[in-house]
């Protein structure tokens, strides 16, 4: 592969609330958040420059690891927001486990 090429790989990640992906990527400590109305959100993650464009997240080659990433910060906040909507009570019990109550 020439040294000029940009490989980039994707990830499907469906609809994402915007103001919930951009507390999921402020959490990941992402830069240059930019979410334009039509959906495409932009940012440097880990010094990579990523894309969530029309529900697919693409980022260079090498930095695969980062979909899930953002994926596993997405779903905290959603459970956060959800616990916070219904008034549940939220207790994390390790890395990626929640215990919620009523």
């Amino acid at each position: 592969m020439p040294c000029d090429s940009i490989v980039l790989n994707g990830v499907e990640v469906g609809k994402m609330h915007p103001a919930l992906l951009k507390k999921a990527l402020e959490a990941l400590g992402a830069r240059g958040v930019w979410q334009q109305e039509n959906g495409y959100t932009y940012f440097e993650l880990d010094g990579a420059s990523c894309s969530i464009i029309k529900g697919r997240m693409s980022v260079p080659e090498g930095k695969e690891h980062l979909a899930d990433k953002v994926k596993r910060a997405y779903s905290a906040e959603v459970v956060q927001y959800t616990a916070k909507r219904y008034n549940w009570t939220i207790t994390k019990k390790g890395e990626f486990v929640y215990e919620v109550t009523k």
